[in-house]
């Protein structure tokens, strides 16, 4: 895989296309954290875990972490990559290039859709079969029973870190909606006419403001 960046008003930020398997922004969204083994004839080259600058338009700097790290997200205001690898999150260090924690989460099995809170508080995964959320600073799983996956594992966590938008389908029709991260259970659902079809996609803005769905007949 690879990542590119634009800015809303079209230019380009990367100069080619950046070899990752998963990648994230800074807090001030001028990098990009990467994490990534570029394949050429054949022989795995990994780059492992990177912070890309886009002002520079390159790698900066090339953490310790092993190559085969996934990048996740950012907690403590940005300070640290949330990185994940079958079944464990890792808390590292960025200042330090160091690992400064981590935690099990093999409940969740060894690989998945991953997503994190605005503030790097909860990590979500969604692994096929169910989601499930932890809190990256007590180490502590938040979800105290079985939570349905979002359709096609398409969810984020709102601000606020006790809900999250998901979408679901069932016997033909579409659900979308803020859930608690501790059961599931709906605090809100958005009326979208079924005219537009099933949702393929959810979003959140980061302030919590604006939620958004894509839609097949949209």
């Amino acid at each position: 895989g690879s990542f590119d960046c634009w800015l809303i008003n079209g230019t380009r930020l990367t100069a080619t296309s950046v070899p990752a398997n998963s990648a994230f922004f800074s807090n001030d969204g001028l990098d990009v954290f990467a994490s990534s083994g570029d394949s050429t004839q054949g022989t795995t080259k990994p780059i492992g875990v990177v912070d890309y600058n886009l002002a520079q338009a390159k790698v900066v700097q090339t953490f310790s972490a092993p190559t085969y790290y996934q990048i996740a997200g950012t907690s403590a205001g940005g300070t640290q990559l949330i990185l994940w690898n079958e079944g464990t999150v890792y808390l590292w260090d960025i200042a330090t290039d160091k690992s400064v924690g981590s935690f099990s989460a093999t409940a969740a099995g060894y690989s998945g859709s991953m997503r994190t809170s605005a503030d790097g508080t909860v990590f979500g995964i969604d692994n096929g079969s169910s989601l499930y959320f932890y809190n990256t600073q007590t180490k502590a799983q938040i979800n105290t029973g079985t939570i349905n996956p979002s359709y096609s594992s398409s969810f984020n966590i709102t601000p606020g870190d006790a809900t999250y938008i998901g979408q679901y389908q069932s016997g033909g029709s579409n659900t979308v909606g803020l859930f608690k991260l501790t059961d599931g259970s709906p605090t809100h659902l958005f009326d979208a006419p079924s005219s537009i079809g099933n949702s393929s996609g959810v979003a959140i803005s980061p302030d919590g403001k604006l939620a958004a769905a894509a839609y097949s007949n949209e």
